[in-house]
């Protein structure tokens, strides 16, 4: 361990000759022995090992972990002038801590100074601190009373940061309520780093005090890297994301890594530097290497106290984009988008194309459907009524994507397939819900099929005349599964429910199932009678007459 005193780089000798042997038996040997050394240190002039410190270093071996414990008190208050005798300031607060640290930590010490006394004529001075929280001076109304001026906060920052520790500074003294200076941080303590509030009883120049405990073991070295799973390979070149190891992520820890290295299959460790993410993964990129040629990465961390482990491989091969294709178009069918393409004037590398095929407008994968095509078109099948976005991708031959052409326009909408006026032919049997082949109208059932086209449309009829009752979009496996409604209009008796929709080839598929319909409306009894066509008024009478005309004539035969 280091102390150092005005100016900054002034040694403290004792703890330097102490701890600096340990550093340099760890230099030479690469392992320290275990053992606990401690200094004391003080900003006043007298009273520990090392005193007037105004900057605490830490200086100690790389295996070593130190905790330094801090005794901050606040400057006193200046004393106040009244016309009946003179009152003592307020004491200055106090606060205690102890903040890990290891080798090249450091610290600055800025204890607070003692308010002004206010004196017949004069009001005190504010007390100060180097981190800015000063005391108040002290008010006077001239002819009764003269206030003392607040003392200063004692403060301790870190790396030349904001204070992490802080004792306030005491009030100025003087009877009349707007007499007196207020002090440093207003009688709060300022507290980072889970330290304790003492009793208040210095009323002098503020102190910062304490002890340095170093504790030192055998070499830790830090944990192996986390690679992430991906590496994004170029032409040439890979770009990897990974993880300090769990142990280096404590930074008051020995074992925090000074540098990376990495390795591709065979060859030597190459050290890096890091790039940063925004987050707690890091970057690495490496230059030079062969594309379409398998590589496996594997990092390792490095510190004084020794190197990582490595990390899990990963692999990754390197690639030149392939050039896109010079034209792209589509058009619809049942169920179906067919996507062509014309390829670049330079198809060197290129084995086949990937199209993509998205409804407009789409955010998320939802009914995204790709095919693959070694020629110059593919048809996909998809979800009916709706426009559709497409693109098209030259892929080398270990199946990366080059670079993509996308259609200028959507789709027109994908028609379902058409419901035919008749009852068509079946070309296997629908499932349903009621096993028995009866269904009550008005109520669900539960539709299934298999063997049509994965993410076409099927249409959901019911029969004799045509009743769509709704519609399904196919599965990968080729089947669906919907629940409709019967219709309560259904009239009673036989009926045949169809899924119509397309095969994989995209030829027409119906499957039908025979039902009977009860609960629905009721068909009325046949009597033989067939209602005549509207003959008008004129007709009716004289289709009346000659039935009349008719029965005289039986009458009169009689």
């Amino acid at each position: 361990m280091q102390l150092t005193s005005s100016p900054r780089r002034a040694l403290g000798l004792l703890a330097v000759g102490t701890i600096g042997m340990s550093t340099a038996v760890l230099g030479v040997t690469g392992t320290a022995s275990a053992g606990t050394e401690s200094w004391t240190f003080t900003t006043a002039s007298s009273g520990a090992e090392q005193t007037s410190v105004t900057l605490l270093e830490i200086a100690a071996a790389a295996s070593a972990d130190c905790t330094v414990s801090f005794t901050v008190d606040g400057a006193g208050g200046g004393a106040g002038l009244e016309a009946d005798g003179s009152t003592p300031g307020a004491p200055g607060g106090r606060v205690t801590g102890e903040i890990s640290a290891i080798d090249g930590d450091s610290f600055d010490l800025f204890a607070g100074t003692v308010g002004g006394t206010g004196e017949n004529g004069t009001a005190g001075a504010a007390g100060t601190n180097a981190h800015g929280y000063d005391g108040s001076a002290g008010n006077t109304d001239g002819t009764t009373f003269w206030g003392g001026g607040g003392g200063g906060a004692s403060t301790v920052s870190r790396f030349d940061d904001s204070p992490v520790l802080g004792a306030y500074g005491g009030d100025g003294a003087v009877a009349e309520a707007s007499g007196s200076g207020a002090g440093g941080l207003d009688n709060e303590n300022l507290n980072y780093v889970d330290g304790v509030d003492g009793i208040a009883t210095n009323t002098g120049a503020g102190v910062i005090s304490g002890t340095v405990t170093c504790v030192s073991g055998d070499a830790v070295a830090p944990g192996a890297p986390t690679l992430d799973g991906y590496v994004d390979a170029g032409d040439g070149t890979a770009k990897f994301w990974f993880d300090e190891g769990s142990d280096a992520l404590d930074e008051f820890e020995s074992y925090v890594p000074s540098s990376y290295e990495y390795k591709v299959t065979d060859g030597q460790w190459t050290a890096f530097t890091p790039g940063f993410t925004g987050s707690d993964q890091l970057t690495g990129t490496i230059t030079g290497l062969t594309n379409l040629k398998k590589y496996s990465l594997v990092l390792r961390a490095v510190s004084a106290s020794g190197t990582s482990p490595e990390s899990a491989p990963v692999e990754f091969t390197p690639f030149a984009a392939t050039p896109a294709p010079a034209t792209v178009a589509a058009s619809v069918g049942v169920s179906s988008v067919r996507v062509s393409w014309t390829p670049p004037a330079d198809a060197a590398g290129i084995k086949d194309y990937i199209a993509i095929v998205a409804p407009a407008g789409a955010q998320s994968s939802q009914d995204v459907v790709v095919c693959i095509s070694s020629g110059t078109s593919c048809t996909v099948k998809v979800k009916a009524g709706m426009a559709y976005g497409f693109g098209v991708a030259s892929r080398d031959a270990l199946g990366n994507e080059g670079d993509r052409t996308w259609g200028e326009n959507p789709t027109a909408v994908v028609p379902a397939s058409a419901i035919a006026p008749a009852l068509p032919t079946s070309n296997g049997t629908l499932g349903n819900s009621d096993t028995d082949g009866t269904i009550v109208a008005g109520t669900p059932v539960t539709l299934t099929g298999a063997g049509f086209a994965p993410g076409s449309t099927v249409e959901l009829v019911a029969y004799s005349t045509p009743v769509k009752l709704g519609e399904a979009v196919v599965l990968a496996d080729g089947t669906f599964t919907a629940t409709v409604t019967v219709p309560a209009t259904l009239t009673n008796g036989v009926h045949h429910l169809v899924a119509t929709g397309v095969d994989p080839a995209g030829n027409v598929r119906n499957l039908v199932v025979e039902v009977t319909v009860s609960g629905g409306t009721a068909v009325l009894a046949s009597t033989g009678f067939s209602t005549l066509p509207y003959l008008g008024t004129g007709a009716l009478a004289l289709l009346a007459g000659g039935g009349l005309l008719v029965a005289a004539r039986r009458r009169n035969a009689a």
